[in-house]
């Protein structure tokens, strides 16, 4: 909250901070912990763990980085334990193939998954709440394939072609699209299904295009989203392209530059400063990595997650972080990309 004064003008503030006590033992144990040697202790413990597994080394330090990383993922999922107990929750996945894949592990494990940014409707629909142990902080497609229908059938385009991958992911965004259709009594003109990395899908454009599309509705990531772009200008086509926030990726953005020109898309978070949160993270991330965010998004849900994470940590009572954060409508914190009461709760365990 920002408040503008001219001279002589004052501004009076009232800060409500929540006293929630904890017992007095666990009070004076905090106050003798140092923060140094805790850190060190972290820093030691995954030091260990990078050093016992395969000595695998690639030239390209950011993958080299990425496999590391993804060793000691593998190590939390798989194994999830150490002497001295379990590990508490995880913070993932970004694709919504390799979740599919992965929340077995959890479940079973009853070990707290919270996903920032894949949003494949199935994630969150294979384990009936409140039981599960699957949570996420991004719009779920069945959220957001309707809420882009409703815009393009209020512009009056109402023959849609669907462009979708062959993922997992672009499965389920396919459902999720016809589905909402269906639910305006409408079916697509013509569907076009693809692998990742294709390169050219001008032959599948030009049968859009006579089938009668006025508009695409492009479920994919960011690369195949520039070639169905890219293509429709190469055929001189005019037609809007929609779907959902992956058309906000910068390699839709600068692999299909003027041609991105229009599309539209959802988006739960704009990088602006509309109130003191935003403004906050957007500043701090900015000074921190000297750029601007790259998927703004992606980063406000991964904060989300983590800040939940946090939130449940700092207010369960009685050790069980998982009970806790199932019941979490209960009272649940203002977040970045999500907000009020919904924001998780008994019904999905995900953002609305």
């Amino acid at each position: 909250m920002s408040v503008l004064l001219a001279p002589g003008e004052k501004a009076e503030y009232v800060f409500k901070l929540p006293h929630r006590p904890i017992p007095a033992a666990r009070a004076a144990d905090l106050a003798r912990t140092s923060f140094d040697a805790k850190l060190a202790e972290c820093r030691a413990f995954w030091r260990r763990k990078l050093a016992a597994m395969p000595a695998l080394h690639l030239p390209e330090k950011r993958i080299d980085e990425m496999m590391r990383a993804g060793l000691l993922h593998l190590d939390l999922v798989a194994y999830g334990k150490e002497p001295d107990g379990a590990v508490a929750a995880t913070i993932g996945v970004a694709n919504t193939g390799v979740a599919q894949k992965s929340l077995e592990v959890f479940q079973n494990a009853k070990l707290p998954l919270i996903i920032p940014c894949a949003t494949g409707t199935p994630l969150t629909t294979q384990y009936p709440a409140p039981e599960s142990y699957i949570f996420r902080t991004s719009a779920r497609d069945a959220i957001q394939a309707p809420y882009v229908v409703e815009d393009i059938v209020r512009r009056g385009w109402t023959h849609v072609a669907i462009f979708a991958d062959t993922t997992g992911y672009g499965e389920g965004g396919y459902n999720d699209v016809v589905a909402a259709l269906a639910a305006k009594n409408l079916k697509p003109v013509h569907v076009s299904r693809f692998a990742l990395g294709v390169k050219d899908l001008s032959a599948e454009l030009a049968a859009a295009r006579t089938a009668g599309a006025e508009v695409i509705y492009s479920n994919t990531v960011g690369q195949e989203n520039a070639v169905i772009a890219n293509g429709k200008k190469a055929l001189g086509w005019k037609v809007p392209q929609v779907g959902p926030w992956t058309l906000s990726f910068p390699f839709f953005l600068d692999g299909a530059k003027d041609a991105a020109e229009g599309a539209l898309m959802v988006q739960t978070f704009i990088a602006e400063p509309s109130n003191e949160r935003r403004a906050s993270f957007l500043s701090s991330y900015t000074r921190k990595y000297q750029r601007k965010v790259a998927v703004p998004m992606a980063a406000a849900n991964a904060y989300d997650a983590t800040y939940l994470l946090m939130y449940s940590f700092l207010g369960i009572r009685d050790g069980n972080l998982a009970g806790f954060l199932i019941g979490f409508a209960r009272d649940p914190p203002p977040l970045l990309s999500c907000n009020g009461p919904t924001a998780q709760n008994r019904r999905h365990h995900e953002a609305d």
